[in-house]
């Protein structure tokens, strides 16, 4: 080896350890501001599941949250994937940690108020055949009844028709607890059809395919969409 090079060589090896070294110190995680979970506020009943995450402060999804419920009683949550499983009546928070910074998310688990009809999970956008029939669950005029649920994850516009060749075609929209009404209609479907057509926000809906008067019976089609 030329002497002469060795200093040139311990140089550049030095020089080649700092710069290793400058740009290993910029690979890490960058620093958690604020974190937000979604969904908040949400009324799950027991045996349901939801999946929640956790966002930064510009809504930007964030990966390696580690979950807890304060009150795995009413509700537990997989520490890894955020999957949230309703228990029991009562209130919890399930909270998300992301790189030591932590938030969140009221949810009330209740008994819920459509168990002895039955409800059936619809997606977004989907058809569903059905009938009323002798059996099935009225309101108070004793008009027959299905109920159907949708969800949404964001805001969406949604068209929702309830169609026979039967029955006088009547429909309503409501919160999934049934407490809050957004939508009732009878012959906005054309003919003896029903339709709505609504902006909502994300949530999970309740729709009460329904018959304008007591007693009608028979086969129907109820189209949901989300533009």
């Amino acid at each position: 080896m030329n002497p002469l090079r060795e200093p040139f060589r311990r140089s550049a090896l030095c020089a080649l350890v700092l710069a290793l070294a400058a740009c290993d110190s910029g690979t890490g995680p960058d620093p958690v501001d604020g974190v937000v979970i979604q969904p908040a506020g949400e009324t799950l009943f027991p045996g349901d599941t939801m999946t929640f995450f956790a966002l930064d402060d510009g809504g930007n999804r964030l990966s390696g949250a580690q979950w807890s419920s304060t009150a795995p009683a009413v509700a537990t949550v997989d520490a890894g994937s955020g999957r949230v499983t309703a228990v029991a009546n009562g209130s919890t928070q399930i909270r998300g940690t992301v790189q030591g910074t932590s938030a969140e998310a009221g949810v009330t688990v209740q008994a819920d108020p459509f168990a002895e009809c039955g409800v059936t999970l619809m997606l977004a956008t989907a058809s569903q055949a059905g009938a009323l029939a002798e059996g099935d669950c009225t309101f108070s005029d004793l008009s027959r009844v299905d109920f159907y649920e949708f969800r949404l994850r964001e805001a969406r516009t949604v068209t929702i028709t309830l169609t026979s060749t039967q029955f006088d075609a009547y429909l309503v929209l409501a919160a999934r607890t049934g407490i809050a009404v957004f939508g009732e209609d009878d012959d906005s479907g054309g003919g003896s059809n029903a339709r709505i057509v609504l902006v909502l926000q994300p949530g999970r809906y309740l729709i009460a395919a329904n018959s304008f008067g007591p007693g009608e019976a028979g086969a129907y089609t109820l189209a949901v969409s989300a533009a």
